[in-house]
């Protein structure tokens, strides 16, 4: 009721604010700013947790950076319609051949990324369809390379041609994402309409006379 009394004096008032308290501890208090479009209802929250003679300070910074900071595009998935799939069961969290490697990826309908799909998988980490890979491990790639994860000192580099089948890493595979399923859509069903038997006229038999 109160928003909709403050909608009909949109021409005067276009936006407003509210703050809720929570008591956290002794000295430290949760305060959450909200603010209110009144023209169609869209509202923005930010939250800090501080002691309360520093809430006001924190919150006018917030909604400074909010309103003039540089605004950056979501981040994409860099490998579109790639999908990570784990390592078979029994090879989670260990090393092995990379022919081991190559068949459990073609069994589950795909196989071993690139050094550029490890890389990028890397850099977007477990939260932004990537994934996690263990510094100064070695892992199975593509065309017979071995992608060593991690920063590493050694002249050699990251990338490392594969010498020998004996060679053991750890391994992701990559597949195509699977096509989604269109909603099925009912089929009408036809009425069927029963007509109703025609009446017989039974008629005497003709006496002869």
């Amino acid at each position: 009721q109160a928003l909709e009394q403050l909608r009909q004096k949109e021409g005067v008032i276009g936006m407003f604010a509210f703050v809720t308290y929570t008591k956290m501890s002794l000295n430290q208090m949760r305060a959450t700013l909200t603010l209110v479009r009144l023209k169609d209802g869209i509202s923005k929250s930010f939250t800090v947790t501080d002691h309360l003679h520093k809430i006001a300070s924190r919150h006018a910074q917030l909604l400074f950076d909010y309103l003039y900071r540089t605004p950056y595009p979501n981040y994409k998935n860099p490998l579109g319609d790639l999908v990570w799939v784990l390592p078979a069961p029994s090879d989670q969290g260990r090393r092995v051949s990379p022919l081991q490697a190559r068949l459990a990826c073609r069994s589950q309908g795909g196989g071993l990324p690139s050094v550029d799909e490890l890389m990028l998988g890397e850099q977007a980490g477990p939260y932004h369809n990537g994934i996690v890979l263990k510094a100064g491990a070695f892992y199975h790639a593509a065309e017979e390379k071995r992608f060593l994860a991690g920063e590493t000192m050694d002249p050699r580099g990251k990338i490392r041609l594969l010498q020998s089948d004996r060679q053991m890493a750890r391994y992701y595979c990559i597949q195509q994402a699977p096509e989604p399923v269109p909603p099925e859509v009912p089929v009408p069903q036809k009425a069927v309409v029963e007509s109703a038997p025609a009446n017989k006229v039974e008629t005497e038999p003709q006496k002869e006379g």
